[in-house]
């Protein structure tokens, strides 16, 4: 079973008159601006000499700062890698000169 209630449809409807002398059923009253979602407004993009830049030199121009970032990280994680590395051979240098020092001691006191 299926009820209506038409109390609960009903909505307010503006006949408005436009300045060239047309006229248009609204939702809100004569005056007021419909309310809705703005775009944000396309920029463009120009070249040095003001002219508009294409798709295609926009796309080019992404591509280039994008494999710029690339090779950027890249070094940064060779070189994190090269750090990591000499910290290892300067940590096993260590650990071999304690090694050294702990069979030093040991003939030492063995020659007494």
């Amino acid at each position: 079973m299926i009820f209506i209630f038409p109390g609960y449809t009903q909505a307010e409807i503006y006949k408005c008159k436009g300045k060239d002398g047309e006229i248009s059923f609204r939702a809100l009253p004569c005056g007021q601006k419909q309310a809705g979602i703005k775009r944000p407004e396309k920029t463009v993009e120009l070249n040095e000499d003001g002219s508009k830049k294409t798709k295609k030199q926009i796309i080019a121009e992404r591509l280039k700062r994008e494999k710029a970032f690339l090779e950027a990280s890249k070094r940064q994680k060779e070189e994190e890698q090269q750090r990591q590395k000499k910290l290892q051979q300067h940590q096993a240098k260590i650990k071999q000169n304690c090694e050294k020092a702990k069979k030093d001691l040991v003939l030492y006191e063995r020659s007494g």
